[in-house]
């Protein structure tokens, strides 16, 4: 196993700093390129975790699609390689949190314009992938990061895929639950769309604080049910004032069908813009920076939906402007970003200022001590009272009975559970039952407080091998039956057909012998006959 230690000089040119880092399938250090005397992140993957042939080679690809995208949203890739057993990746260090840790961190949604900016920026970042024919396929609020400065970064290609004009269909379901696309889940290809749903998803997520088809649930299979029959609710439902226009956007990057959501990302920046038009000045790096920095000493607590609207920024015992922060180093869990989290910094103490108060003040200074003495104490600031939860909209269950009990079922073309949850009131759902030799079976039943369909399967019947047709005879008259006169008397007979006592039974008629015709005798011609 290899081992490393700060001072080592990696690669040549690379001189670790800092092991900042460490999960189950390598370390990030933090180190300097020697070269250029700059700090950089490196991600090194364990030895045990390149053993498949098949990892080294998505990683190699991973890297090289990070790489081939340059942009300011998008968290550059600086170099990559292998060395013998080991795989690295090198990234620029970014110092900051990832938004996954922001909105633990604040237990709620963003203000409208912040939430506003950081999509729109991460629309940007996401917009050069699509130009360079790179799908992202795991955008979530852990793979973006927002630095120390404001500025919001997409990270975390280690999925993507090249697209072309004529996509394969994959069965492999690749993302995080909560953010894929139905189609994903249906095991169809990924488009440019598939990634402008998960930023539906992003966005929702960055006003309420919570992921609207994974929150609440328990299991990856209610989240996939989620995602395909729940609908998107407007955001009044669940206690936001949203702007004129947000609601329709939200519909329109989550809609089911893919021809009915943005066909590019520039069209949603687009409809995002002008819906942030009239927050163009609270929408800024700037006021992400100084909204984070207030929340830098706030205990993490579990996100949940919460009415729009900043929250009271922290200030001191006195009332006054929040305290400056500074940074301190951490990497993301999900991503391997080296990232840092705000920690309070010393208060430097104005002399200066202090000084020219007490020459101002002179002989007055009595009158100061008094009015001091005198005035009434500043009230800490109340805290807000927690909003309250909204209740969720009613949900519906449905229950399918098939039989036979091992029959396949689907919903809406989608494998399925005989028992679905948490389904929208009066929405309509397509249930299908097959089996093999049985006749499949399809019906539409409208969701209800609590459905049940039962649904029989009829056995296919086994065909019959076809009979020949029969022979056509010659209709020949049966002589072998005993001819009858119609002049003939009855004969009355006993119950057992015996002749009655005292009557003789009759006789039997001989068979007839069947007589060969005259012979025809030539007449010569000439005469005739007379």
């Amino acid at each position: 196993m290899i081992i490393f230690q700060p001072g080592d000089v990696f690669a040549g040119r690379y001189r670790l700093e800092e092991r900042i880092g460490q999960g189950g399938m390598g370390t990030v250090w933090r180190a300097t390129q020697l070269a250029l005397s700059r700090e950089v992140a490196i991600k090194l993957i364990l030895p045990t975790a390149t053993d498949d042939a098949r990892y080294r080679r998505m990683f190699m690809d991973e890297a090289q699609l990070s790489a081939r995208l340059v942009h300011p949203n998008i968290v550059p890739v600086v170099d990559y390689g292998e060395d013998g057993e080991l795989l690295w990746l090198v990234q620029q260090f970014i110092r900051g949190q990832d938004l996954g840790r922001v909105l633990q961190r604040i237990g709620r949604g963003l203000p409208t314009p912040l939430a506003l900016h950081v999509t729109i920026q991460v629309l940007y970042g996401l917009s050069c992938a699509h130009e360079n024919f790179v799908l992202h396929r795991d955008i979530k609020p852990g793979n973006v990061l927002v630095s120390h400065d404001g500025n919001v970064l997409l990270t975390d290609f280690g999925i993507a895929k090249v697209f072309s004009g004529s996509p394969s269909i994959s069965t492999v379901i690749k993302g995080s639950p909560g953010y894929m696309a139905p189609e994903v889940l249906r095991g169809e290809a990924a488009v440019p769309p598939t990634d402008l749903f998960a930023i539906g998803a992003l966005l929702w997520e960055c006003l309420t604080g919570a992921n609207l088809f994974a929150h609440g649930m328990q299991d990856r299979e209610q989240v996939y049910l989620a995602t395909l029959h729940n609908p998107v609710p407007r955001l009044a439902a669940v206690g936001i004032a949203a702007p004129p226009g947000l609601d329709d956007v939200l519909q329109r990057l989550m809609a089911k069908g893919v021809a009915d959501r943005y066909p590019t990302a520039p069209a949603a920046i687009d409809d995002l813009l002008a819906v942030a038009a009239p927050f163009a000045r609270e929408a800024t790096p700037k006021a992400l920076r100084q909204f984070l920095t207030a929340y830098a000493d706030v205990p993490a607590r579990a996100p949940t939906p919460f009415p729009d609207g900043a929250a009271p920024l922290a200030t001191t015992d006195r009332g006054k402007r929040p305290k400056p922060l500074a940074m301190s180093t951490r990497t993301s869990a999900l991503s391997g970003q080296v990232l840092s989290v705000p920690t309070t910094a010393r208060r430097r103490t104005r002399w200066w200022l202090l000084a020219g108060t007490l020459v101002l003040a002179g002989g007055a200074g009595g009158v100061v001590v008094a009015m001091r003495d005198t005035a009434p104490a500043l009230a800490a600031p109340r805290p807000e009272p927690p909003a309250p939860t909204p209740a969720p909209p009613p949900a519906g269950r449905l229950t399918i009975k098939a039989t036979p009990a091992d029959a396949k079922i689907f919903v809406d073309g989608a494998p399925s559970a005989a028992n679905l949850d948490k389904l929208p009131l009066g929405k309509e759902a397509v249930v299908r039952v097959e089996r093999d030799g049985y006749l499949p079976s399809e019906q539409k039943v409208t969701i209800a407080t609590d459905t049940t369909v039962a649904v029989a399967l009829t056995p296919i019947p086994e065909q019959k091998p076809e009979e020949p047709p029969p022979t056509k005879t010659a209709d020949r008259r049966d002589d072998t039956k005993p001819a009858t006169s119609r002049h003939h008397s009855p004969i009355t007979r006993g119950k057992d057909g015996s002749p009655p006592p005292g009557q003789p039974a009759p006789a039997r008629s001989p068979t007839p012998v069947e007589e060969e015709p005259p012979p025809m005798i030539p007449i010569p011609s000439g005469d005739t006959p007379k």
